[in-house]
């Protein structure tokens, strides 16, 4: 008799995945996050801070980690890490993180709670470039590569086509007009960061205002 091999349809299971950047979780956030996780999350981001990595569905625990915190945050943080494990420095990621010990509605509602201690901040440096950083990307790009004599790394080299282009003119060819903030000479990564450093900037002003 012929030995019937059964075929398993293997489905990984929901929220498996590796590192997805902070706007196309919040597009949709539902896909990537647990609910467990999410308010907190939202939390978080309310105050323009990123997180990127936080428990899944096999955890016993709820957690999330979080990217850098301004100055004033990072203050804020220590203090409590000092009298609070559930603010916690996690080694293996090289991050620091809240959690709750459980993951029940209460440990649900505490995991927020503990997100809504910190203050707005402002955007991180790594989403957003200075009008010379943005125009040298702009006149590098298929410029070739030269040899760092030093550490032997390769040196992206000037396009000798775009050699002579000013800040302005890189800016509209690479349709970023609407990414530009001119207060700030600040060329945004992308428009949800645009929009949180507008919040940040709101944020002071209405706290000057109310003083």
């Amino acid at each position: 008799m012929e030995e019937k091999v059964k075929i398993v349809d293997f489905q990984p299971s929901p929220y498996q995945y590796s590192y997805v950047d902070l706007p196309t979780v919040i597009e949709n956030p539902n896909e990537y996050i647990i609910p467990g996780c999410l308010p907190a999350c939202q939390e978080l981001w309310s105050k323009n801070i990123e997180t990127f990595m936080c428990s899944n569905l096999d955890d016993n625990y709820f957690y999330v980690l979080l990217m850098d915190l301004s100055s004033d945050n990072m203050k804020r943080f220590q203090d409590l890490m000092n009298v609070d494990t559930r603010y916690f420095y996690s080694f293996d990621r090289d991050a620091y993180g809240i959690r709750v010990s459980g993951t029940s509605v209460r440990d649900k509602l505490m995991l927020t709670q503990l997100a809504s201690v910190f203050q707005i901040q402002d955007v991180l440096p790594i989403r957003y470039q200075s009008e010379e950083e943005f125009l040298m990307e702009y006149k590098t790009i298929g410029g070739g590569y030269d040899i760092d004599p030093v550490t032997y790394s390769l040196i992206p080299k000037v396009n000798s086509e775009r050699i002579n282009t000013t800040f302005e003119e890189a800016l509209i060819r690479s349709e970023k007009e609407h990414l530009y903030d001119s207060d700030d000479h600040r060329v945004y990564k992308n428009p949800l960061f645009l929009s949180w450093h507008q919040r940040y900037i709101d944020s002071q002003k209405n706290s000057k205002y109310n003083r």
